[in-house]
């Protein structure tokens, strides 16, 4: 190529300037690539500058430093949650009345029944045939552009590398891309159990009916209203501990955890409804067990689900993996809310109940066979992660049972196993010199 072509330049001094930005880019990498491995040994990398040092702590020490436009983001994406939560309350209180009032609240018909289910749940089937599928299409025309996409787009060609074979047989289908590549599809699977056991633990039940389980308990309207408002703080001041624990523990650590106890909280709940008709113990058994459900719903299986989905997958493929996961939350949602009053009907309050916590049972060893730990990764340890072949998983898991037992049973003194130990890597700042090549050519 001329030198009238480069602006001027001599091939000499374009050589030297690819020679000098290359030696930048790869201290940058290396340094970033180690220091990704472990965040919080950042101090004892050597060659970062001050400045370098300076950033690294304030993201440690300050983590709620961050610009306007990330906490106006922040912000905007509650009131979206406010807005479908309020749908689930208004919900929750006006079936008392509408039902009625349009002559389809007869509760031994079953056609009224299915009725009153499909109105409670219309809004979340279109969220989940509707709504989640336009993800991919107004990310494409109304964002991701500029810098984001640069950056996009330099780690779109160190993953198409890697996944060649793979992209060239399916041909770039990102659907089947999320079936049949094993990485991929290790992710989908783990999202999708916990997005599923989001709504089968039974929690949406209470959400949308626990004003009419009141009032099957014992409660008049006013009271069956107020204790469904009780309800409602219980999730919001019990999911707020989130912010710290879903970091601290691990979300698979808290599913473990919360799982087995919501289920106890639903079979104390319905079988509470074998106490004598007019009995104050009934009425505060069953709120009770309904609040202690709420208490460890919040922590749990509320926030973790969209926290896990929205990491296991990798970024080429995340907007498409992301779908599916609300598409199912949302699915199952709309399946709780036009089934239970059936369900009610066939089942009464305590096989129902007792329905759900058997689900919640079902839900803990999804989780701990199927779904591994992805707190604190990156991109590059999730996929180490999701790299293990299921059946490995899930005998690992079967492992930690004995692990719990004699670590907090037996009080023995036995250190948990790691399936996914990483090699520690140190960085020398010179190390990158010994490996860059002298002649630009070389390295084309």
């Amino acid at each position: 190529m001329s030198e009238e072509i480069q602006s001027g330049s001599s091939t000499e001094d374009l050589d030297g300037q690819t020679v000098k930005g290359d030696e930048e880019d790869i201290r940058a990498f290396r340094l970033g690539a180690v220091i990704a491995q472990n965040f919080e040994l950042y101090a004892d990398c050597e060659g970062l500058t001050p400045d370098e040092n300076d950033a690294l702590e304030s993201e440690i020490e300050h983590k709620w430093r961050q610009p306007w436009y990330l906490w106006l983001i922040v912000i905007l994406c509650s009131i979206c949650a406010a807005v479908q939560g309020m749908d689930e309350t208004v919900v929750n209180g006006a079936q008392i009345f509408y039902s009625i009032q349009f002559g389809i609240g007869n509760k031994t018909s079953s056609r009224d029944s299915w009725l009153v289910g499909l109105v409670n749940s219309a809004p979340y089937l279109c969220c989940a045939l509707i709504g989640c599928w336009l993800t991919v299409p107004m990310n494409k025309y109304l964002g991701r552009r500029g810098t984001i996409q640069a950056a996009r787009d330099i780690f779109y060609m160190h993953t198409l590398l890697e996944i060649e074979k793979e992209t060239m047989v399916l041909k770039k289908n990102p659907i089947l891309e999320l079936i049949k590549v094993p990485r991929n599809r290790r992710a989908f699977q783990a999202s999708e159990i916990v997005m599923f056991m989001q709504q089968f633990c039974g929690v949406n039940v209470i959400a949308y009916y626990s004003s009419e389980i009141f009032l099957e308990s014992g409660f008049d309207e006013i009271r069956a209203l107020s204790a469904s408002l009780g309800f409602g703080i219980i999730n919001f001041l019990f999911a707020l501990p989130a912010v710290w624990t879903i970091d601290r523990f691990g979300r698979r650590n808290l599913l473990l955890t919360t799982f087995p106890i919501m289920s106890l909280c639903l079979f104390f709940t319905g079988f509470s409804f074998w106490i004598p008709e007019g009995s104050t113990a009934k009425v505060a058994c069953i709120a009770l067990g309904i609040y202690i459900f709420g208490i460890f719903y919040s922590p749990g299986p509320g926030p973790v689900p969209f926290t896990y989905s929205a990491e296991a997958y990798p970024l080429y493929i995340r907007p498409l993996g992301m779908s599916c996961a609300t598409a199912t939350t949302w699915f199952f949602n709309f399946v709780l809310s036009i089934t239970w009053p059936s369900l009610l009907k066939a089942f009464k309050p305590q096989g129902a109940f007792s329905w759900y916590a058997c689900w919640n049972i079902i839900g803990f060893l999804g989780v701990l066979f199927f779904v591994p730990e992805t707190k604190g990764r990156s991109l590059e340890e999730l996929d180490q992660v999701f790299s293990v072949r299921t059946r490995d998983h899930a005998a690992y898991g079967a492992r930690q049972v004995g692990y719990f037992i004699n670590r907090y049973i037996l009080r023995k003194d036995v250190e948990p196993e790691d399936l996914y130990a990483l090699k520690e890597v140190e960085h020398r700042p010179d190390s990158y010199q010994t490996e860059k090549p002298t002649d630009p050519v070389e390295r084309v």
